[in-house]
């Protein structure tokens, strides 16, 4: 029967080795709206930041492909200086945003509690709650064990009380 031929193209291994290294990149949140499809073609890419482009993982596998075809890079050294541009603009990038919070708290924004907080306050909820079911136990253990030392159980206490009744008739 009729099978398609298998459509590659250049960039497509270029984007399996930096997906490959990077997989924490693909749970970003993007936007996959194009105008045409032709949108990454309209990029200079001899730079990796593009006005009006978010920095992603293709930003790094168009300015590859760009440093293959226009410096001569092989591959290997065309991905590390690419990579490395990469680095530096989303450390940039953490920078702005942690400064920004910085300022926003000075000014007195409140952004809740953070992961840690929450999962300090989960954990101390659970702790407190084992420590109150372990005195509960050790106050259970405790009156058992008092309780073997100053009486008999109640089994044995009834039986007593029946056997004295039987023998009291019978002297008579």
């Amino acid at each position: 029967m009729f099978k398609p031929q298998p459509i590659e193209y250049e960039e497509d291994q270029l984007r399996k080795e930096f997906y490959n290294d990077h997989p924490w990149e693909l749970a970003r949140p993007r936007i996959v709206l194009e105008n045409d499809g032709r949108d990454g073609q309209r990029c200079d890419w001899s730079r990796i930041q593009q006005l009006g482009r978010p920095l992603n993982g293709e930003s790094v596998v168009q300015r590859q492909l760009w440093l293959i075809q226009n410096t001569g890079l092989p591959k290997s050294a065309a991905y590390d200086v690419a990579r490395k541009e990469f680095y530096a603009l989303r450390h940039e990038q953490e920078v702005e945003r942690r400064v920004a919070k910085e300022e926003a708290m000075w000014t007195g924004a409140y952004f809740g509690k953070g992961m840690l907080e929450i999962g300090m306050q989960l954990e101390d909820k659970v702790y407190e709650g084992w420590k109150s079911w372990a005195a509960t136990e050790i106050e259970a253990a405790d009156r058992d064990r008092d309780a073997s030392y100053t009486s008999l159980p109640e089994a044995d206490l009834v039986q007593v009380a029946d056997e004295a009744l039987v023998e009291e008739p019978a002297a008579a």
